[in-house]
């Protein structure tokens, strides 16, 4: 007996040694971990765009001519060596995406709603981006949500507003891959009346799931870019979309818009493999980077939308110190 209790006793002590063996095991692999990614946010810094100061200009210099609102682009906002430590972060976490219809997302910032926000603190390589886009007043206070999202080709998405929870000001990074952005006016007419050329325009749904693109895949309940057509029962009016303007988002450029553009003119990027580069695109020409008659996309493209939301947190309050300080790895 005496044996039998050693021999329990020692493969007892075995397994608690092999435990602990694998539990320090652990933790030095997350602390290795945790210092790899300390060490990639401490190396990430985003470098001021070429010729940024010396425009005598800053945002202002990169304006596009539209017919509405406020429009910028930015070509070579970012060199080639950061976007790809960027996507190298972004694809580092697998587990935070999102399979929506037509895209994968991701949310960074927390889920505002119509009346309050459940905040969450934003990781540190999205901080470093929201504090330099501050510092060269893209924003006047540093933005407190993103969304990631990622499209394959032919995949876009619907024409949408943003919505009221955020204020009327929007930056768009661009990597991966090119796509068109167009911007949409709202067309009233008659049941019986000519509708406008049909390239140019498209019917729009009364959804009002279609006028929000937070973390639900609000505007993806087509896959075409044909939408229902709505009627007024007392006018027998019909509402589509018309074409106003486009741009073409090359990889590593910024995109903002605001004002009218973000409060007046639904925006979207349109399914297709390649994009027509026709006199309604505002951004044409060697200023831009824009010389082709089309653009083809062949690989995945990813944009992070930059906002500050202006609902209520739940827990706390953010104001502009702790937005530039709180971080995760």
């Amino acid at each position: 007996k005496m044996a039998l209790n050693f021999k329990a006793m020692r493969l007892a002590a075995l397994k608690q040694m092999e435990r602990e063996r694998q539990q320090q095991q652990q933790q030095q692999q997350q602390q290795q971990q945790q210092q790899q990614e300390e060490q990639q946010d401490e190396e990430f810094r985003m470098a001021t765009p070429v010729g940024w100061n010396d425009s005598g200009g800053g945002l202002e210099a990169y304006r596009v001519h539209a017919p509405f609102g406020a429009i910028y682009y930015v070509p070579d906002f970012m060199d080639s060596a950061t976007q790809a430590h960027l996507l190298r972060l972004i694809y580092g976490d697998e587990k935070r995406w999102t399979q929506l219809t037509k895209r994968r997302l991701k949310v960074y910032g927390g889920f505002p709603t119509t009346t309050d926000l459940l905040p969450e603190p934003l990781p540190s390589w999205v901080v470093t981006i929201a504090n330099h886009l501050r510092y060269l007043s893209v924003f006047a206070d540093a933005p407190n949500h993103v969304l990631l999202n990622e499209y394959t080709p032919p995949k876009g998405i619907a024409p949408h507003f943003d919505g009221e929870l955020y204020e009327p000001n929007v930056a768009v990074l661009n990597m991966g891959d090119s796509a068109k952005m167009e911007f949409y006016k709202s067309v009233y007419h008659s049941q019986h009346q000519q509708q406008p050329d049909a390239t140019h325009a498209i019917n729009d749904s009364t959804d009002n799931n279609n006028t929000n693109s937070n973390s639900n895949d609000n505007n993806n309940n087509n896959d075409s870019n044909t939408y229902n057509t709505t009627h007024n029962k007392e006018h027998q009016q019909q509402q589509s979309l018309q074409v106003v303007c486009s741009l073409i988002l090359h990889p590593r450029s910024l995109l903002v818009f605001r004002d009218d553009a973000y409060v007046a003119y639904k925006h979207a990027i349109p399914d297709s493999n390649i994009d027509a580069v026709d006199d309604l695109v505002i951004n044409k020409g060697d200023k831009w980077g824009v010389t082709q008659d089309t653009i083809e996309r062949t690989s995945t493209r990813v944009s992070l939308t930059i906002r500050r939301t202006t609902a209520r947190p739940r827990t706390g309050l953010y104001n502009n110190d702790s937005l530039s300080t709180t971080s995760t790895s």
